[in-house]
């Protein structure tokens, strides 16, 4: 019997125009997290971004994966290979700063 290694599970995930790391401190900061978009005109490409996210209680490594999802329509309109991770410690908060390109984006969406 094996057994499957489990998949580490997301904490956070942000996406922001851009990022900073503090030379002395090490501290990061997320600039202009984005929380909607102002686009009034479709289709368009998005402006690039990066995606902050933070992992947890991962074994091992992992391939990572980026998929951006149109929910109205069900489909992945971009995906792209990430960086691969090693994990540990499990309890051990796993951050990662993913750049994200401009992405056509065909219609606005609903915020709920």
């Amino acid at each position: 019997m094996s057994l499957e290694k489990p998949s580490p599970m997301c904490k956070v995930i942000l996406l922001c125009e851009r990022t900073l790391i503090d030379e002395r401190s090490g501290k990061l900061s997320l600039i202009d997290v984005v929380v909607t978009d102002d686009s009034q005109a479709f289709p368009l490409r998005a402006k690039s971004m990066r995606c902050y996210i933070q992992l947890v209680a991962g074994v091992g490594q992992y391939q990572l994966t980026l998929e951006v999802l149109d929910l109205a329509n069900d489909r992945i309109i971009a995906k792209g290979k990430g960086p691969l991770v090693n994990f540990s410690d499990r309890l051990t908060p796993m951050q990662l700063i993913l750049p994200i390109p401009r992405i056509p984006i065909s219609h606005d969406g609903d915020m709920m």
